[in-house]
């Protein structure tokens, strides 16, 4: 379930930024007399994007919870511990190491459904104007990888783009009511911005059309210097982190509210000095 999306963010020299974003609901699911899956009920505080705090590697699943929630905090933990040797840190070598992570954790867990899910992996090689940004779209059925396809960079800003049949924006339950939100924004006047695509997946979250996409969106990214980063999201008037509420912050992270405008966490409004980004005109 849930929506996870991935998005360039370019400036006027080029690829500048990749950001993953995820809504934070968590589905159960039972039984009813006739057989039938129902609804049995739901979490919007749920942790479904991660961020590597010293290294350019961020992280996002759609599908099964449990275990990519407890594994995906375990890698990244080892990531930033550094205890575990990633030779010579090329991306096919990270992401083969991650790969074996999942498969070699996944053989102890109960063997009770799929417990299928799909992992966006992104990072970056290099730093500067010389970087470059990479992405693989990850399928694992019963914890065993079975599909790894990279995925383009685009060249302006815009969304990660896949291929199932027809074009795809966006993973999970809810990716075809988050691409026709997108599709809204993109032929706005704000369209071909790193915020258009932000902008778009809030919209999609309070439209309430997928019933297994819900609560805040949590935001993870990369700059072209530096390690990947977790953002705070200003929401309904609340702060949140990584899914989590949370009643007082600082201002030693990015904050951005549903129009990704800079917000000062102390306030929740727009930050003094930060560029305004108001609603196009035509769009409710």
């Amino acid at each position: 379930m849930t929506t996870l999306a991935g998005w360039l963010g370019a400036d006027s020299r080029g690829p500048a930024s990749l950001y993953l974003v995820a809504d934070s609901r968590i589905t159960w699911f039972g039984s009813n007399q006739a057989g039938g899956v129902v609804v049995t009920g739901t979490w919007d505080y749920g942790r479904k994007t991660f961020a590597a705090q010293s290294s350019a590697e961020i992280f996002g699943y759609s599908g099964d919870v449990l275990f990519p929630t407890q594994t995906l905090g375990q890698i990244t933990e080892l990531i930033d511990r550094g205890v575990a040797s990633r030779h010579d840190g090329s991306p096919d070598r990270k992401l083969q190491w991650i790969v074996d992570c999942l498969e070699r954790s996944s053989k102890r867990y109960p063997t009770t459904g799929d417990h299928g899910f799909s992992l966006l992996y992104c990072g970056r090689v290099g730093e500067g104007m010389e970087c470059s940004f990479y992405a693989y779209s990850l399928e694992f059925k019963k914890g065993m990888l079975v599909g790894r396809t990279p995925i383009n960079i685009p060249t302006i800003s815009g969304p990660l783009r896949y291929f199932d049949g027809e074009e795809q924006v966006a993973f999970g339950s809810g990716r075809s009511g988050f691409k026709e939100f997108w599709r809204t924004w993109k032929s706005s006047e704000a369209g071909g911005t790193s915020r258009a695509v932000f902008s778009a997946f809030a919209d999609h979250l309070k439209s309430s059309n997928d019933a297994y996409t819900g609560g805040p969106p949590q935001l993870v990214g990369l700059y072209r210097k530096g390690a990947a980063k977790t953002f705070g999201i200003i929401w309904d008037e609340r702060r949140f982190f990584g899914g989590m509420e949370i009643l007082e912050a600082e201002r030693h992270v990015n904050w951005h509210n549903d129009l990704f405008e800079i917000c000062d966490p102390k306030t929740i409004n727009p930050a003094n000095g930060a560029q305004r980004q108001p609603r196009p005109r035509g769009l409710k």
